[in-house]
């Protein structure tokens, strides 16, 4: 009996040994391995982009973004409308617009059609530079993106930084409220 056990933790040894030796074959994309993150400078227009479509506003937050010591108006907009009781009517995709105002200058941060899903956005501060960040997110039934935005008083706009991108995925549960 004392030889079968001695036996049976040898074999076990062995066996621990060996799978943890075993190589696995690493995956590396090339493509992926070095992508810079490439960021987009969104200037000023004089055109109010909400002119030429009906937009429903969702929010709207007052704060410095552009560091000239007035405040700014962040707004965001949908083209899905409201029914009677101010119920948003949403369609299977509408266009989304978060949008700054400075006095009697735009710039439109987000301007896209988003396909079964919402934009929710968050303001904060950077605790090194005092920097106003705004940063949007996207979620769809298939994806979530973060993106930051910052304005950069040396080129006059707002960079855009990627932070999140997923793999389209369908996601079958998310806590993230809805608009109503």
């Amino acid at each position: 009996m004392k030889n079968r056990i001695t036996v049976l933790l040898i074999i076990l040894t062995l066996t621990i040994v060996l799978n943890g030796c075993q190589t696995q074959e690493s995956k590396v994309d090339i493509d992926n391995a070095e992508k810079k993150v490439e960021t987009k400078l969104i200037q000023k227009t004089m055109n109010d982009p909400r002119q030429d479509t009906s937009w429903t506003k969702i929010e709207e937050f007052n704060v410095d973004l552009d560091r000239d010591n007035k405040e700014d108006t962040l707004g965001l907009h949908t083209t899905a409308e409201r029914d009677k009781q101010g119920n948003l009517m949403w369609d299977d995709g509408q266009k989304w617009l978060l949008l700054v105002q400075s006095e009697d200058e735009f710039y439109p941060l987000l301007f896209e059609y988003v396909q079964l899903g919402s934009v929710y956005f968050t303001v904060s501060k950077d605790s090194v530079e005092t920097i106003t960040k705004v940063t949007v997110i996207v979620s769809t039934g298939t994806n979530l993106k973060m993106v930051s935005y910052s304005y950069d008083k040396d080129k006059r706009g707002f960079t855009e930084e990627p932070i999140y991108d997923s793999k389209e995925d369908n996601f079958i549960y998310t806590t993230i409220p809805s608009y109503r």
